[in-house]
């Protein structure tokens, strides 16, 4: 009786993938088609990635053009394809990479890629973007960021959602950051115009005599802001007066 084996099973395996391919014109082995061609795939496609399989081999499959990616990297590769050309993807879908990305398990590539398409971690922020967008927009054209409730009332909103989150420390450092890439005034419209007037008397121009007695009326009601109080008393603005 006679035992047959090879003395080179791993381009046994090869030539057998090769077949495989070209019979169904894929690369992933089902295992109840053939589980040791299957396990072998896998450890193919492992150890490259660990960067344990030798050159010569990674080159040989290079030549027959072997797919390296597994069954799931190529099916997210698939729906990310149709979701950059704008086509319908499964929501459950979307919501799962959300999900994994949230969680850190994505891959830095994966991140970068849906990064590129617009999609965030949180689809909150994705909204953000469009606001952003549309903020921009209108400082582009009135020059300044106090968007009135008659131009847009939901921006309007957003604007002042903004700001009081982030005068309230509830604001994310993504959020702060991508506003603070645009320029935004964080300030809200009454801050930024006391601000201009407390400028003007800074520099030592007219300053009109209401303004100065409602700084003064704040500070004996108690409701004059510690910051503001600080900022009068640096340019000796007297707000006790016999």
């Amino acid at each position: 009786m006679s035992i047959n084996f090879s003395l080179d099973p791993w381009t046994d395996n090869l030539k057998a993938l090769q077949e495989f391919h070209t019979k169904y014109k894929h690369w992933d082995v089902p295992k109840n088609y053939d589980k040791p061609l299957s396990d072998w795939v896998r450890r193919q496609r492992t150890s490259r990635k660990g960067g344990e399989l030798l050159q010569d081999r990674i080159d040989r499959l290079d030549a027959i053009g072997f797919d390296w990616r597994t069954k799931t990297e190529q099916d997210w590769d698939l729906n990310f394809q149709k979701l950059a050309k704008g086509e319908v993807v499964p929501s459950s879908w979307e919501d799962e990479q959300r999900k994994k990305w949230r969680e850190g398990n994505l891959s830095e590539d994966q991140i970068k890629l849906l990064e590129s398409i617009g999609m965030r971690a949180d689809p909150r922020s994705e909204t953000l973007d469009d606001h952003i967008k549309e903020l921009v927009a209108f400082r582009v054209e009135f020059g300044h960021w106090n968007v009135s409730i008659k131009y847009d009332k939901t921006l309007y909103g957003v604007v002042n959602n903004l700001r009081t989150a982030f005068n309230n420390e509830e604001l994310s450092q993504d959020y702060i950051d991508r506003l603070d890439a645009i320029g935004f005034d964080w300030r809200g419209v009454h801050q930024q115009k006391w601000d201009e007037m407390f400028q003007k008397l800074a520099n030592g121009e007219d300053v009109p005599n209401w303004w100065k007695e409602a700084q003064r009326a704040s500070y004996r009601k108690g409701s004059l802001a510690k910051d503001r109080r600080k900022r009068l008393e640096q340019v000796g603005f007297k707000l006790e007066v016999n």
